[in-house]
């Protein structure tokens, strides 16, 4: 283990490093870090683990409080679950499903989704998903 995954494996909060093995790091954000990680319960199972630093000073980002809200109340196929979250005093851990890769990796690998494709996965679940956001009054920011 290099020196870099070892401070991180020290910072973690605790209920994080009790239920979770963190792996690689998917990726680096404005707003957090991604790892990839296994639950200690259930080490054939991925899922991938966003940490938010916490400013003292300003305490949880808005952007970070509207992202867990939003994403706690869809229940969409094509919207990522968030699966748990986990807080310190240092940082906000946001507990997603692994998937195979991001909106842009697919964007980028696929093609833009047109027509009647992209009518097909907003139309299966109309009660649902990105709908049910605006229509709570949000918005979304990709």
């Amino acid at each position: 283990m290099s020196n870099e995954e070892g401070r991180a494996e020290e910072d973690l909060h605790p209920d994080v490093a009790e239920l979770y093995i963190m792996m690689d790091k998917l990726g680096e954000g404005t707003y957090g870090t991604v790892t990839r990680a296994r639950p200690r319960d259930n080490p054939h199972e991925e899922v991938a683990i966003k940490r938010i630093r916490l400013l003292h000073e300003d305490g949880v980002p808005a952007v970070a409080l509207r992202e867990i809200a939003l994403l706690k109340s869809l229940n969409h196929e094509n919207v990522i679950r968030l699966l748990d979250v986990c807080n310190s005093w240092s940082s906000i851990y946001l507990v997603f499903e692994c998937l195979d890769m991001d909106l842009r990796a697919y964007l980028k690998r696929f093609g833009r989704l047109e027509g009647s494709a992209l009518r097909r996965s907003t139309q299966r679940h109309p009660s649902n998903g990105v709908a049910q956001a605006f229509e709570k009054g949000g918005g979304l920011a990709v």
